[in-house]
């Protein structure tokens, strides 16, 4: 099963400054309790702004023509090859891939924080197609209930 997972502002941002555009704790524990020891799959970017270096306890693959494979981290030159060798894997970002992966998807996990990010050289979520995709959870979180998890779930 492909999944993505993402943090994503009430206005659609995802990033800015080729770091994530916000950064809340409930969140970001909720992110580990979810991709701990599984596939997770990333862009070459996002893999630079988490500091060039593997998330612990993953199987961390990054989409990249450019960059080398390490002991700890798998290269793949694209999307669809990473997913034709992993098919159960959650899709961590960025922007471009989270819309290339939307073709392969088959659950989305968005935490929806009620911050507005604007300026120049922001990322944003890809428009999830409500003829495709159709929410099938939606709460708030335990310990911030400012943030909003919403989960989609392809039609079949």
């Amino acid at each position: 099963m492909i999944k993505i997972i993402s943090n994503v502002c009430s206005n659609g941002v995802i990033g800015k400054n080729n770091d994530l555009a916000v950064k809340y704790s409930e969140d970001l524990k909720f992110f580990k309790k979810m991709t701990l020891n599984n596939n997770i799959i990333m862009g070459r970017k996002t893999y630079e702004s988490i500091g060039s270096k593997p998330l612990i306890k993953r199987t961390n693959i990054v989409i990249s023509s450019t960059l080398q494979p390490t002991n700890n981290v798998l290269v793949y030159k694209s999307l669809t090859d990473a997913i034709c060798n992993f098919k159960d894997a959650w899709i961590i970002g960025g922007g471009s891939l989270y819309e290339e992966a939307l073709h392969f998807t088959d659950k989305i996990f968005l935490t929806i924080s009620p911050d507005i990010i604007s300026g120049n050289n922001i990322i944003k979520f890809p428009w999830i197609n409500p003829c495709i995709f159709k929410i099938s959870q939606s709460n708030t979180f335990e310990q911030d209930d400012k943030l909003k998890l919403v989960i989609y779930e392809r039609i079949k």
